[in-house]
């Protein structure tokens, strides 16, 4: 619950995007153990989405999408949590992907995108018009760029496909 208050910017005390990124980290390495993991993840969904929060720009986006990815590789039942702010959830990751300029943090992000839709297939749930929109529309563009920048970036796309 502290860690919580911290990121989602309930305590009066501004923090330091190096101290953001650090408590996201730790809530990544510690994703295993972590009682209260659907608390976590509503944090990293939140700081995710928020991309006009100063405190989060794009290494504090990075690492909550790496300590997503690190939560959804190990718990497979917390869809619920995440379900209802897909479409926000995946549209934010498609601009941070265009914030982004190293080929390795695209491709980081689009692989989260992929274990998203992996969890909501396993889990039985379905698309709904707008979140199927939000995740393709973004795909032509990014596999036209994917030759200029980097060939393997396809398979990523591909992926998401």
């Amino acid at each position: 619950p502290c860690l919580a208050s911290i990121l989602q910017g309930k305590n009066k005390a501004r923090g330091l995007p190096i101290l953001r990124h650090r408590l996201i980290w730790l809530i990544g390495c510690c994703g295993h153990c972590i009682s209260d993991t659907k608390t976590a993840l509503e944090v990293l969904v939140s700081v995710i989405s928020d991309d006009s929060h100063p405190e989060n720009d794009i290494a504090v986006r990075l690492a909550a999408v790496d300590a997503l990815t690190a939560i959804l590789n190990i718990h497979f039942d917390l869809i619920d949590v995440f379900y209802h702010h897909l479409e926000q959830l995946i549209s934010s990751k498609y601009r941070l992907v265009d914030d982004c300029a190293e080929i390795s943090s695209r491709a980081q992000i689009l692989s989260c995108i992929s274990l998203l839709l992996v969890h909501v297939v396993a889990a039985g749930r379905k698309l709904d018009d707008a979140t199927a929109n939000a995740t393709v529309g973004p795909l032509p563009a990014l596999w036209d760029a994917s030759v200029e920048q980097n060939i393997l970036l396809r398979r990523d796309v591909l992926s998401v496909l």
